[in-house]
């Protein structure tokens, strides 16, 4: 699931950052893509994770540590993580220089593709984890889990305080908004 997931964020951020493509349009169509070949993939049923590692997998997912759900935790962690990355690291403060004005972080030697497809890829990475946190917590999967949550995710964005524009926002922001 992860390295589907990480390939789906390859190829969105290669349409966006080398060819040019509307950030909107391709991840849109991609959802659309990827949505479309989950219905193909599973002949349009539903499932449930299953074999000698199940018990595991749903400890991991959907278990607790003292009491705090594992799902917690794995926000937290990756609140922190993105929270020290975004304000503390190089990598951080050049993605904030590109959503806050893309051609003069260009002029200033930012590596502008680079970022922006390590972008699309940890974006995609982080959807694949909340997928698979997700269907140990309802302890099934179906092919449409997930549809017309765009909406919520947008609008949770923007009262966490970032900017649609760019160059405005932080990880608790976004845990705020959600």
């Amino acid at each position: 699931g992860l390295a589907v997931a990480f390939l789906v964020g390859l190829v969105n951020g290669f349409c966006i950052a080398v060819l040019g493509l509307s950030p909107f349009v391709t991840t849109l169509g991609m959802l659309s893509i990827v949505r479309g070949l989950g219905y193909v993939v599973s002949n349009g049923r539903g499932s449930f994770p299953g074999g000698p590692d199940a018990d595991y997998f749903y400890a991991l997912t959907s278990g607790d540590v003292l009491g705090v759900p594992a799902p917690f935790i794995y926000l937290v962690i990756l609140a922190l993580a993105m929270a020290v990355g975004l304000h503390n690291t190089s990598f951080g403060r050049h993605l904030f220089a590109i959503g806050g004005n893309e051609h003069a972080a260009t002029l200033t030697g930012v590596p502008v593709r680079q970022i922006k497809v390590a972008v699309y890829m940890i974006s995609a990475l982080s959807a694949g984890i909340a997928g698979i946190i997700q269907t140990g917590w309802l302890g099934a999967v179906t092919t449409n889990l997930g549809t017309g949550m765009e909406l919520q995710v947008i609008a949770a964005t923007v009262i966490g305080g970032a900017n649609l524009a760019g160059g405005v926002g932080t990880a608790f922001g976004a845990i705020v908004g959600a």
